[in-house]
């Protein structure tokens, strides 16, 4: 169900993940992907294979949660991430918006 682009990116942390030929843990594996990898999991080409039979269980404390509102939040978080690691300028952002929603996303 994965993309081929995920695909890349999950193997490329598995290999990082490896230590001398040992496999990897899936913490280790889990650490190592990037904020991309998992902002991706809730494009629309993951609803019905994942989310729509999944997102109750995996987010039991709001179960009114979609995966749709659930990205728009995460696209939200990575540009602002994005601007931050890139050093551009973040003046004009509602900063505390943007703190509120991560402290958001955490939560769930």
């Amino acid at each position: 169900m994965i993309t081929p682009e995920s695909l890349k990116t999950l193997d490329k942390a598995i290999d990082r993940a490896s230590k001398g030929g040992v496999p990897a843990l899936k913490d280790d594996v889990v650490s190592r992907l990037t904020f991309d990898f998992g902002s991706n999991l809730f494009r629309p080409s993951y609803d019905r294979p994942l989310w729509q039979t999944n997102i109750k269980t995996l987010m039991p404390l709001n179960p009114t949660i979609t995966r749709a509102s659930l990205q728009t939040l995460l696209m939200s978080i990575n540009i602002f991430r994005n601007l931050i690691t890139h050093h551009e300028p973040i003046f004009a952002l509602d900063v505390s918006l943007m703190y509120k929603e991560i402290l958001q996303v955490v939560g769930y």
